[in-house]
């Protein structure tokens, strides 16, 4: 997946010769590569009035599944492009999106509620 920005990046000032150049030189590919399924990088909901941002690539994959956090927002057509995107990049998967703002909002999502916990140490 590549999340991909709806806005385009403000612009940035040419390299200069005293700043520092990556090591090996590595370089930041343009556009994305062969392979690469553009996603909406987030949505928005609100909670309690206050809009926060929900992130489609915190997704949880059950067997046989894939819950996708949405906004919401019925009204909302990248929620529908970021079902369709993850659908078609993962055939035989039952894609499912979840409305999550309180999640967002409590600085979390599905991907993150969803980790194991270790197990205790006996006593």
């Amino acid at each position: 997946m590549l999340a991909c920005r709806r806005r385009p990046r403000p612009p940035r000032p040419r390299p200069d010769a005293r700043q520092p150049r990556r090591p090996g030189g590595l370089h930041r590919r343009q556009g994305p590569r062969p392979g690469d399924r553009p996603l909406p990088q987030t949505t928005h909901g609100e909670v309690a009035g206050t809009p926060v941002e929900v992130g489609y690539l915190n997704f949880y994959l059950p067997n046989g599944g894939c819950v996708v956090p949405v906004g919401g927002d019925p009204d909302s057509t990248s929620d529908a492009e970021a079902l369709a995107v993850l659908a078609a990049a993962l055939p035989g998967r039952k894609v499912v999106g979840v409305p999550t703002p309180v999640l967002a909002y409590g600085g979390g999502g599905i991907h993150c509620i969803t980790q194991q916990l270790p197990k205790a140490a006996r006593a």
